[in-house]
């Protein structure tokens, strides 16, 4: 019987901690993911229709998305000249 009661311990102490490495994992996924892109623009375009701008890791690009199927990468954008970043600046301030 204690030979039993042994072998349980070890299966719950295995358990115990796959399931805290695999909690680990999943939040560090979940920040990670947050980090890596942004949405920078939102175009309605109606009817359930909007383009997207989005940073992700480093490149913009342009998402399509509807109602009727899945998004879709529209193209990649060229970086933006320094003005526009300045008049982007600008916009986000006002809209504070």
């Amino acid at each position: 019987m204690g030979a039993m009661l042994e072998g349980l311990d070890e299966r719950l102490l295995v358990v115990v901690v796959g399931l805290g490495l695999s909690l680990g994992l999943l939040l560090i996924a979940r920040t990670r993911r947050g980090a890596v892109g942004r949405q920078e623009k939102l175009i309605p375009l109606g009817s359930g229709h909007r383009l997207h701008v989005v940073e992700l890791e480093g490149r913009r690009l342009l998402i399509g998305t509807g109602p009727s199927g899945p998004p879709q990468l529209l193209t990649e954008l060229a970086e933006l000249p320094a003005w526009a970043h300045a008049q982007i600046g600008e916009e986000a301030a006002r809209d504070t």
